[in-house]
């Protein structure tokens, strides 16, 4: 039997504890993918120790030690989820061929967020057209590739294309809005697999893609985009 004294030092770290396995319990996913599961009842931690208690907090610590996460791969996914404009390059680049509005040959993208989605809207300009009056399939597997890889925004992540798996479904005509979406499908180390699809706007789907994006390395980062360093960092701020 525990004593109302004994029951009642709960220190900061039992609380620290409880609250931290109760968040866990409630996402089981962390955001390099390793699932964690952690249910701890009330009764069974009022009834702890102290030194018990400690112990426990001691113990989950070296289990998060253990897990070696990288800090950069720390995410808050919230920041991350509620801040739209950090989906689109807003430094003094912009020179993308898809997505950069200093660059006036391009496709001047602008993404939000639709859901888990990242999502364009975009009229096609008769420039681009392949056959006469549908708009080339290049653009097309452009808006994918790009809008497929902005999901990396979403983890903090500058990610290059390692695959690209496009389905053509229909012709895309050049002058209707079209939409492009992408998402991500599965997160592993070092990658995430994304899904996207151009559709028009009643939802008809003209071309879809499966892909795998790789995590850009620092160091080629940083020596493709010397002169523009808060290039390299906008994700990650």
């Amino acid at each position: 039997m525990v004593s109302p004294a004994a029951s009642g030092r709960w220190n900061s770290c039992a609380i620290r504890s409880f609250m931290a396995s109760t968040r866990r319990s409630r996402a089981s996913t962390t955001p390099s993918g390793i699932g964690v599961a952690c249910r701890i009842s009330m009764t069974g931690v009022a009834n702890r120790s102290e030194s018990a208690v400690s112990s426990s907090c001691a113990s989950a610590s070296e289990r998060r030690s253990n897990f070696q996460c990288p800090p950069d791969r720390l995410i808050d996914w919230s920041k991350a989820v509620q801040d739209p404009d950090k989906l689109n390059d807003q430094t003094t680049y912009q020179r993308c061929f898809a997505c950069g509005h200093h660059n006036e040959s391009g496709l001047k993208l602008t993404f939000h967020l639709d859901g888990d989605r990242i999502v364009a809207d975009y009229l096609p300009a008769e420039r681009f057209q392949g056959f006469p009056g549908v708009l080339h399939g290049g653009v097309l597997a452009t808006m994918l590739d790009e809008t497929m890889s902005r999901t990396g925004a979403l983890r903090r992540e500058w990610l290059m294309t390692g695959k690209l798996d496009i389905r053509y479904r229909r012709p895309a005509p050049i002058d209707q809005p079209l939409r492009v979406w992408g998402e991500i499908a599965r997160e592993r180390d070092g990658a995430i697999d994304a899904v996207g699809a151009v559709e028009l706007k009643d939802g008809t789907v003209l071309a879809e893609a499966r892909g795998m994006f790789l995590r850009l390395p620092d160091q080629l980062a940083t020596e493709k985009v010397a002169q523009y360093p808060e290039f390299i960092n906008y994700w990650r701020t």
